[in-house]
């Protein structure tokens, strides 16, 4: 109830009651077609859990994918920070938990895309420099395009993580699609950006909402105004849309992505 109410507060809209009671697409204990399926690996934003985008996956599950969530606890005891240390847990969370995955007869290991959120697209990033078996990468306005001058911590974080020698010398090979935000000159104290997509080797593309802001890439507040039944822009909408047509184009043989 409290972190229910804590997204009504930050939407304006709807009460804590309806959004526990507001009904999913999803299903407990439904029976799964005898099949392989490509699989789509979440990584979560800074300190989150995957229900984040809970609607963005029901979507990605009618197209026909697999999709198993990273949430972003850092180290030991789950106190996250921007430490390179603590990006790195997530990482390696989510190696194992896609070296199990891989043993699973229902996934299609030709076919395995990564998905992530902010501070979650920066550690897909990294998993994708890791690994050679990573087919398609969508990054929600991820911090692996970093800008500078918000904090000198921050920065300094920041600073260490792309220094490591890992970082330095690893390349993307994975064909990867950026969806970000639209940044109001007026207000930003940037004075620089980190150029990560000098990192990717193959096909890249980044498109820019305008209409959207940083918590508009997390299905949140969506459901919070469809829970409240107050307008529901179509931004999310627009994110799913871009994030399901990268997938089906280098995921799915003979599909094209949507224009």
């Amino acid at each position: 109830m409290t972190v229910a109410k804590s997204f009504c507060d930050g939407v304006g809209c709807s009460q804590p009651g309806l959004v526990l009671q507001q009904p999913t697409h999803t299903f407990d204990h439904s029976k799964p077609i005898l099949k392989r399926f490509p699989l789509i690996l979440y990584l979560a934003s800074f300190g989150s859990m995957g229900y984040e985008n809970c609607l963005l996956f029901e979507s990605l599950v009618r197209q026909g994918y697999i999709v198993a969530c990273v949430s972003s606890i850092g180290r030991y005891p789950g106190e996250m920070t921007m430490k390179n240390a603590d990006l790195m847990e997530q990482v390696t969370d989510a190696n194992q938990i896609l070296n199990r995955l891989k043993h699973d007869s229902r996934i299609d290991t030709t076919n395995i895309g990564l998905l992530g959120y902010s501070w979650g697209g920066l550690a897909g990033a990294l998993l994708a420099m890791q690994r050679q078996d990573i087919d398609a990468v969508v990054s929600l306005d991820g911090s692996e395009v970093y800008h500078y001058g918000y904090t000198k911590s921050e920065d300094l974080d920041f600073g260490q993580i792309v220094t490591t020698p890992f970082f330095k010398k690893a390349v993307l090979s994975a064909p990867y699609l950026r969806l970000e935000s639209a940044t109001n000159v007026k207000t930003s104290k940037k004075d620089s950006t980190y150029n990560f997509l000098s990192k990717v080797r193959a096909s890249k593309r980044v498109i820019k909402i305008d209409s959207a802001e940083h918590q508009d890439f997390s299905s949140l507040p969506t459901v919070v105004r469809s829970s409240g039944n107050c307008s529901v822009p179509k931004t999310y909408r627009v994110i799913a849309t871009y994030t399901i047509a990268h997938f089906n184009r280098y995921l799915k043989s003979g599909t094209s992505a949507t224009k």
